[in-house]
């Protein structure tokens, strides 16, 4: 979704740095609703300001079944929230099997962990060095798609599902004597 707290406008600073800096072949694909307006102008505002047009693909919202297929095409993927409880987002994202560029914020790293590589959602020109330094490196980004599919096997809603029935048994007994 496009909002001030999901940093569109410093992912596409970034992608800008980065046209800049190498020969850039990947295009830039943003997906989600438009929650605030005012924020959605101002990504799109960036988008020309840095002459983007036709390099980057703002989708808008799609249907939840066809993200993964999404996933699975992209070459990497950026996820740049400053704030989540737990980001679904970066839960499917690991299950595509590929190198993950996360914001720092808290949440992320506890479920990330180290199958994604850090950056300050703030800050393009970090994202941008990691971009650089990681993009045309073939053997990391197979090794980070591999830890995070690995990673996306620790969640699961069955899994979910017995833990929290367990949860509900344990405490149902404790009350119960």
């Amino acid at each position: 979704m496009f909002d001030v707290y999901k940093c569109q406008v410093e992912v596409v600073k970034a992608y800008a740095k980065l046209r800049k800096m190498r020969d850039t072949p990947e295009v830039l694909v943003l997906v989600g609703p438009t929650r605030v307006a005012a924020y959605a102008k101002q990504v799109d505002s960036e988008i020309e300001k840095e002459g983007l047009s036709q390099y980057v693909l703002r989708l808008g919202e799609l249907p939840q079944q066809r993200l993964p297929c999404l996933y699975h095409n992209a070459k990497a993927i950026i996820f740049a929230s400053k704030c989540e409880n737990c980001p679904n987002i970066l839960l499917e994202s690991l299950a595509a099997a590929k190198p993950l560029f996360v914001s720092n914020q808290t949440a992320m790293p506890e479920f990330a962990s180290d199958a994604a590589v850090y950056f300050d959602p703030d800050n393009p020109e970090e994202l941008t060095g990691l971009l650089v330094k990681y993009l045309d490196n073939k053997s990391w980004m197979e090794e980070m798609g591999r830890k995070a599919y690995e990673r996306s096997l620790l969640y699961s809603w069955e899994k979910t599902a017995r833990e929290t029935f367990q949860t509900l048994l344990e405490l149902k007994a404790r009350v119960s004597t």
